[in-house]
């Protein structure tokens, strides 16, 4: 895995990859199953915000 710092970063822009949505959702059901926090991370409006980001 490569780290990047702030500086090195940019917002791509949001994603409309459902494909990518589910795997995102899929990983925070496995990370946060017992958490009583999981069902707000799972709501359309996350959904909608999660952008994809990648070094300049």
């Amino acid at each position: 895995m490569t780290s990047w710092t702030p500086e090195e970063l940019q917002s791509i822009g949001s994603t409309d990859d459902e494909a990518l949505n589910d795997r995102i959702d899929a990983a925070y059901r496995a990370k946060y199953a017992q958490s009583p926090y999981l069902p707000p991370m799972l709501t359309s409006q996350v959904r909608a915000a999660t952008v994809r980001v990648g070094p300049r």
